[in-house]
């Protein structure tokens, strides 16, 4: 796989998190951890069968403990960001979480550029830019805590599933994409699940409702982390982490033609100074030194 198709493949998956926002509203009665939990039920009963048919044994990828890891983090993840926007609303959540996340993967990934510091930098700025513009930002201790606890589990997911991916200095060979993806939602789901027996379900009971479920399942969450996943074989944790600033711009451009809302002129140049970043961070992306080894994928 070429460094221009790893880079199409994490774009297209963290444009596909943008449209969780916007679907969201659906069913604003749900709870952030209903919703949390049945989105990773929905993606793990679909990947399981999915990475058997492929031939990719997720059971075998459980075996990497770096799997495990990724697992927790994403349950993680679900928690802290969907309380997180509850206490500090949408915009200061989302600024927080997904421009941390970057900053937290080159920490926990070690080896950076200085190419990278720099578009990372451009797209930070520009997301500042993009959240004052669209709406009122309004910060409270608790909600910043878990925001950038949520930034912090987002990036160690992405790091995690990169060495997963790609496999180390064992002489086990690295899992495919698939048996990754798959072995970490089950984890994911498992330890989610008690959200399932002590939250209001009776969201699911109308078609909205399902219509939501499975959406947020199959489209931001079984084909997006497939696809960063994917790209994780080729691209380092902290361009991927940075190329995830994709995730705004594309829930701003939602908001504007299925919600009606209007950002301001700074809210557009935030928006183009993302995709400046973005542009920057593809231009110069390294690719990650090739350890895969018997991968069926």
């Amino acid at each position: 796989m070429s460094q221009a198709t790893a880079v199409a493949q994490v774009v297209a998956g963290t444009a596909l998190f943008g449209t969780v926002g916007t679907v969201r509203t659906l069913v604003p009665e749900a709870s952030g951890a209903s919703v949390g939990a049945v989105r990773v039920l929905v993606a793990a009963v679909v990947l399981v069968p999915l990475a058997a048919w492929a031939g990719e044994r997720w059971t075998a990828a459980l075996t990497h403990r770096a799997v495990w890891v990724a697992g927790a983090a994403q349950a993680a993840f679900q928690l802290t960001f969907l309380s997180a926007v509850l206490l500090t609303g949408v915009a200061a959540g989302t600024l927080l979480a997904i421009g941390s996340a970057p900053v937290f993967a080159g920490f926990l990934h070690r080896r950076t550029t200085r190419a990278w510091a720099a578009a990372t930098a451009v797209g930070v700025a520009g997301l500042v830019l993009l959240v004052a513009g669209g709406s009122s930002v309004r910060l409270q201790p608790d909600g910043v805590v878990l925001a950038l606890l949520a930034g912090l589990s987002y990036a160690a997911y992405t790091v995690a599933t990169g060495r997963a991916v790609v496999g180390g200095p064992s002489h086990r060979p690295a899992p495919g994409p698939l048996a990754v993806t798959a072995g970490t939602f089950v984890v994911t789901a498992a330890l989610l699940s008690p959200a399932l027996l002590s939250t209001d379900l009776s969201w699911l009971g109308s078609v909205e409702g399902v219509g939501a479920a499975l959406w947020l399942g199959l489209a931001p969450t079984v084909a997006s982390y497939l696809l960063l996943a994917r790209g994780l074989r080729r691209l380092a944790a902290p361009v991927v982490s940075t190329l995830g600033l994709t995730e705004p711009v594309v829930a701003t451009g939602l908001a504007v033609a299925v919600l009606g809302e209007r950002p301001t002129p700074v809210g557009w140049a935030g928006a183009l100074l993302v995709l400046v970043g973005l542009a920057l961070t593809a231009l110069t992306a390294t690719s990650r030194p090739a350890r895969v080894r018997g991968s069926t994928a």
